[in-house]
């Protein structure tokens, strides 16, 4: 039966067969984490205006990892899919498998020109302010196809190229139809009830003065005044007023 100071000894090797080992360990991995931090650094490479792919390309060579920002950013001067941003910066010096984010372009922005053909006219006016578009003036013209108050056409047009999408509009508003004139022919001496019942089947109101007056060697019912004059514009469905004698 072996000995107690034998026994002893035996454990006394296993201990410090144990502490050399975790010594060991704990150096070593001590040293792999001291390499990786105070490992080179390297620089950044500059990823701005180069495509996805690309950049990609360009930080494996570099031993960095590419991470796509998932928002993108408008640009006019960077094509669409093409790195606007990174994050380190250009330049800057880091460590082997750095992650460097990038945030890509939507592309420049596709200008057009807005179709306002056939909306109400203080509806256009109001979309228009509310889209920052610059009116340059709103001009009306009668129109028997386009109703009163209705956009007849537009300047640049809506299929216009994005490059006239910067100047301002400008409309052109319907006036509806045209307004139609006559010229007023001279009723006076005749008898009103000759010529009351046509001038209304033309679409005229015909009224008369208020006070008939006796006229001298005038038989009653005879025009004497009318308004408007003789030679005068009157607009279709205007009024006559005229003044008959009693």
């Amino acid at each position: 039966m072996p000995s107690l100071s034998s026994y002893l000894a035996s454990f006394g090797r296993v201990i410090f067969v144990l502490g050399v080992s975790t010594v060991t360990f704990v150096a070593g991995g001590w040293v792999v984490t001291r390499l990786a931090v105070s490992g080179p650094a390297d620089r950044v490479p500059d990823l701005r205006g180069l495509a996805d792919t690309a950049a990609l390309a360009e930080l494996e060579a570099a031993g960095m990892v590419l991470e796509i920002d998932e928002d993108r950013l408008q640009a006019n001067a960077v094509p669409a899919d093409h790195v606007v941003r990174q994050d380190p910066a250009p330049g800057t010096q880091v460590k082997r498998m750095r992650t460097v984010r990038v945030m890509l372009s939507t592309g420049p922005l596709e200008l057009v020109v807005p179709n306002h053909v056939g909306d109400a006219r203080q509806r256009a006016l109001i979309r228009l302010e509310q889209q920052g578009v610059q009116v340059d003036y709103v001009a009306s013209a009668p129109s028997y196809d386009v109703p009163r108050d209705t956009i007849i056409a537009q300047s640049p047009p809506a299929d216009a190229p994005p490059t006239e999408a910067q100047r301002p509009l400008r409309l052109l508003s319907s006036l509806g139809p045209p307004i139609v004139y006559y010229v007023m022919p001279n009723l006076v001496t005749h008898a009103v009830g000759d010529v009351r019942s046509d001038i209304e089947a033309r679409g005229f109101r015909v009224s008369e003065g208020s006070n008939r007056r006796v006229h001298a060697n005038v038989p009653p019912g005879t025009i004497v005044a009318q308004s408007p004059q003789p030679g005068f514009r009157i607009a279709a469905g205007g009024e006559i007023v005229l003044e008959v004698s009693r």
